[in-house]
């Protein structure tokens, strides 16, 4: 099956002119160049291709762990602040309880205080029922205190009348001892 002809097993750049020129007939020949040379130039051209990259890889790779262990760096004080932030929590929750409870106290002192203003309300009512006692007879007093003025008044005027009539009876007086006034100098006393 394998009917091998000398032409195919020969490497391409030992066939000869005039096969290659046998089997593209009006077609110039272009020479094939050597399998060495073309694996030597791709070895090349990989080893400047692999260098530029190597340029580039290696750096981004620096780059990349730098970030992945600075990127572990933040989660670990994300993990240290959460753990500090739910002991707070349980402080605040803690606290929360005891205000609770006391605003139960707080609470029950409540219905007390509301007691004792109603208690100071049915106060202050008696109390300004007493006001309004005082009021009637502060009136009253009043009224009571124009009259005592109004009597004082009187008694001032009858005083002054009586000192009047008193100065005016030593006056008489005076003048009625005069004829007397010689008997004086007879009497012992």
């Amino acid at each position: 099956m394998a009917d091998s002809t000398p032409e195919k097993d020969q490497k391409p750049s030992q066939r000869s002119a005039s096969d290659v020129s046998g089997t593209a007939a009006g077609v110039a020949a272009v020479p094939t160049p050597d399998m060495s040379a073309c694996m030597d130039k791709f070895a090349r051209s990989f080893e400047a291709s692999a260098r530029r990259w190597e340029l580039i890889v290696y750096p981004l790779l620096f780059a990349f762990v730098i970030l992945a262990a600075y990127g572990f760096y933040l989660i670990y004080q994300l993990t240290n602040s959460v753990d500090q932030i739910t002991g707070h929590m349980d402080v605040i929750s803690e606290r929360m309880v005891q205000i609770a409870d006391d605003m139960h106290g707080v609470a029950g002192d409540m219905g007390q205080v509301a007691k004792n203003m109603q208690s100071m309300t049915g106060n202050l009512e008696q109390i300004t029922v007493s006001v309004g006692h005082q009021d009637h007879s502060m009136g009253a007093m009043s009224v009571s205190l124009e009259h005592m003025t109004q009597s004082m008044s009187m008694m001032s005027t009858t005083i002054y009348q009586m000192r009047y009539d008193t100065a005016m009876m030593g006056h008489n007086i005076h003048n009625a001892t005069g004829p007397m006034r010689f008997m004086n100098t007879f009497m012992p006393w």
